[in-house]
């Protein structure tokens, strides 16, 4: 039988596994906002406007 470590390249052995701020955030809080949300919302008409020129 094949050992699969030897069939890993070096670069992929030494890869760390996926680590969100949100796990390595220390401080207190009360809300947490996802890397895509925009705590700052824009009314739909504003956005008719941006991107229709309207």
């Amino acid at each position: 039988m094949v050992d699969i470590q030897s069939l890993l390249r070096t670069n992929i052995k030494n890869l760390k596994p996926y680590s969100s701020a949100r796990d390595e955030f220390k401080g207190a809080a009360e809300i947490f906002i996802d890397a895509n949300d925009n705590p700052l919302t824009i009314p739909t008409a504003d956005i008719r406007i941006l991107y229709n020129g309207n």
